[in-house]
C-alpha cells in the first residue's frame, strides 16, 4: 500500500476534522472570541451534563485551577450556570445556562449547514461512494491494530 497517499488521506481528514470544529461561529455568536479551551469546556457539559469543578477538569483533562478559569469566563458570557448539588449541598455543580444550550444548538446547526453545502458539490455516484467508504471506516466490529498512542494519564 503507498504510504504517502494513507498519509495524504489522514492530513485530508484531520482538515476535515479541524474545519467542521473550528471555534469562528461561536466567536460570532458570543460577540467575542471564545478560546479552545472554553468551546471544548461547553461540549463536554452538554455531553456529561451538570459536572463539579474537579469531574469538570478530569473530564478536560486539566488541572482544578485551569478548569475553574474557563468556568469563571463561561460564567462572565452567561453560557453556564453554577447550582449547589442537590445531593451534597458542599458541592457546587456547573451546567449550560439557556443561552449556553442555545448557542450550542445553533453552532450544532451552522455547522451541520456547512457540512451538507460541502456535500452538495458530491454528484450522486461520489456520495454513495463516499458514504460506502466511510461506513467502511468507522465500522466498530473490524478489527483495528492497537492504538500507537498511549493513553493520557489522568491529571489530578
Amino acid at each position: 500500500m503507498d504510504d504517502l497517499l494513507l498519509e495524504d488521506v489522514a492530513a485530508a481528514l484531520e482538515r476535515l476534522w479541524r474545519w467542521r470544529w473550528r471555534p469562528g461561529p461561536v466567536a460570532e455568536a458570543c460577540g467575542r472570541p471564545v478560546h479552545g479551551a472554553e468551546w471544548r469546556c461547553l461540549w463536554v457539559i452538554r455531553r456529561l451534563g451538570p459536572l463539579s469543578n474537579r469531574d469538570l477538569a478530569e473530564a478536560l483533562g486539566v488541572g482544578r485551577p485551569a478548569a475553574s478559569v474557563t468556568v469563571r469566563r463561561l460564567l462572565d458570557l452567561g453560557l453556564v450556570e453554577s447550582r449547589t448539588d442537590p445531593t451534597d449541598r458542599r458541592r457546587t455543580l456547573i451546567r449550560l445556562s439557556p443561552r449556553g444550550a442555545e448557542l450550542l444548538e445553533d453552532i450544532r446547526r451552522r455547522r451541520q449547514s456547512l457540512v451538507l453545502d460541502r456535500l452538495r458539490r458530491l454528484t450522486p455516484a461520489e456520495l454513495a461512494t463516499l458514504k460506502r467508504l466511510l461506513d467502511k471506516l468507522t465500522d466498530e466490529t473490524a478489527p483495528v491494530a492497537a492504538d500507537p498512542l498511549p493513553a493520557r494519564p489522568p491529571v489530578k
